[in-house]
């Protein structure tokens, strides 16, 4: 029998859950944490460098795809300190979509023109136009993968919001739970994500590391 956590239900209550949590995470991960808003931090820094540059269709559309990856990194930030490990998952989605078509617009920046027609085209269809140029696109179908498999209703990722408390009794997370592990690799995953984003950037391309 799974019950309901009770006195979390108002609005009032979620927030000061919510908060606690927040605080909780701060203690318990403050060094993946430290890293997580590192990256968002730095994500701005890339945004500023880019927003200088001559006004193009080109720059215009990676400020417009930077702002929103961030936005999404940030969301999920909020989510993962608060411990709503599903509504997070589904803003790393979000970012992985909005990764894959800023590696388009770097590898061919006339694909800017897509963005500005407001009919971009299915995040499946731009994997395959990445492979039609050559790229490697196995790592981010995999993650894109996984994060779907997340997100969709009515799967074993739905256990996400519930302690168990043995194999019959749980308790529903209303609002988040404190999960420490589950957190610090969701915010090491935030770090993963900027770099990948990066990786076709004409000014912040990652260094490829030697084996």
């Amino acid at each position: 029998m799974i019950e309901t956590s009770k006195s979390r239900y108002q609005f009032a209550a979620l927030e000061r859950h919510s908060q606690a949590l927040a605080n909780e995470t701060e203690s318990k991960c403050a060094e993946n944490r430290l890293a997580a808003s590192n990256t968002i931090s730095f994500l701005g820094s890339v945004f500023e460098t880019v927003e200088q540059q001559p006004k193009s269709l080109f720059r215009n559309v990676r400020l417009m795809l930077i702002a929103r990856f961030m936005n999404h990194l940030y969301s999920m930030f909020l989510l993962v300190e608060r411990g709503l490990f599903l509504d997070a998952h589904a803003c790393a989605r979000a970012a992985t979509e909005s990764t894959a078509f800023y590696w388009m617009i770097c590898i061919d920046q006339c694909y800017a023109e897509e963005y500005i027609k407001e009919q971009s085209p299915r995040p499946v269809e731009v994997r395959k136009e990445l492979e039609k140029r050559g790229v490697d696109v196995k790592e981010l179908k995999d993650i894109y993968s996984h994060q779907s498999e997340v997100v969709h209703v009515g799967n074993s990722s739905d256990q996400m919001q519930v302690r168990w408390h043995d194999l019959e009794n749980g308790e529903i997370g209303i609002g988040g739970r404190s999960e420490t592990e589950l957190q610090r690799s969701a915010f090491n995953a935030i770090v993963a994500s900027m770099v990948i984003f990066l990786r076709y950037d004409p000014d912040f391309k990652p260094v490829e590391r030697s084996e």
